[in-house]
């Protein structure tokens, strides 16, 4: 074998293993978009209910829920009177309410129970596996809850600061609204969804969906 054909099949192996690595990189993103679902666009609600239950202001409702109607484009309306907590408060001991029950409260107490409705109030909340949470949410139900207790300043020794309290609150409805919608937790530190169990992750999120999360909800 001369020299000339050897050098010549040295370039030409290099350039057929570097298409058969293409072909083979084109094969498997086309079976993982075949095994990958199209996302599904969620259609959000042109108006949703907020309601303050307890002794919780009726007025830093209403500016929450323009806060909120604003970030989501629709219309939130909110209660203009407080409705009455409900009677069993769960752990009595502990002044915490379920989550859950105000949610099952809500859709029962509520005229116009088809609409999505996000509670309000002032109680610590406990889920049925967590000792608090921050806030509750039907996933693709029409029923949701946030708590004011652990996102104001005071909970924890500091000066109140209502803009601050709004921030967080306005941050906590966007999150349990997604969930209703149908969104789950997402693992982008920069979205809303991001999950949030203490107070300093709430303040760490922006008050905004990622890109993923918000073409989901058809927000872009």
């Amino acid at each position: 074998m001369s020299d000339e054909v050897a050098a010549g099949r040295l370039r030409v192996e290099p350039l057929r293993v570097l298409v058969a690595i293409g072909l083979l990189v084109a094969l498997v993103l086309t079976i993982e978009g075949l095994r990958t679902p199209p996302e599904v666009v969620i259609e959000m609600p042109k108006a949703m209910t907020m309601a303050p239950v307890g002794d919780c202001d009726p007025e830093l409702v209403k500016q929450l829920a323009r806060r909120v109607g604003m970030a989501l484009l629709c219309d939130v309306k909110a209660a203009d009177v407080a409705i009455p907590l409900p009677p069993n408060p769960g752990r009595p001991e502990r002044d915490q309410y379920r989550a859950a029950d105000i949610i099952d409260f809500i859709h029962t107490t509520l005229a116009g129970g088809g609409s999505h409705t996000l509670a309000v109030t002032e109680e610590d909340l406990y889920s049925d596996d967590m000792n608090f949470v921050l806030g509750l949410a039907e996933v693709r139900g029409r029923g949701a809850v946030i708590s004011l207790a652990r996102l104001r300043p005071e909970y924890y020794d500091q000066p109140p600061d209502r803009e601050l309290l709004l921030e967080r609150a306005t941050k906590t409805s966007i999150h349990e609204i997604g969930h209703m919608m149908g969104l789950r937790h997402c693992p982008n530190e920069q979205c809303v969804m991001h999950f949030a169990l203490s107070v300093a992750a709430v303040d760490a999120v922006p008050p905004e969906f990622c890109p993923r999360c918000a073409r989901r909800l058809g927000l872009r």
